[in-house]
């Protein structure tokens, strides 16, 4: 045990989405966004899961209106 806390911590794997700018998820066809792939890849998903990709995805959403509004905002600022 001694040993392992001496050595720096590994990185943790990648969660299944990773964080990147949503605007970018936006541009790749949604059968091929990591989160799509996961499900497609594991079966043995639960309830649970389901309820926490739904409010994984209600938070992107928010994200991409919210960046929309940005991009929106910076568009008139350029001209």
């Amino acid at each position: 045990a001694v040993k392992k806390e001496q050595l720096p911590a590994e990185p943790e794997p990648a969660p299944a989405v990773p964080e990147i700018d949503p605007a970018i998820g936006l541009l790749l066809p949604p059968l091929y966004t990591p989160s799509h792939i996961a499900v497609i890849c594991d079966h043995n998903y639960t309830v649970e899961d389901t309820v926490h990709q739904r409010r994984r995805i209600q938070q992107l959403e928010e994200q991409v209106d919210k960046l929309r509004k940005k991009l929106k905002i910076a568009n008139q600022k350029c001209r």
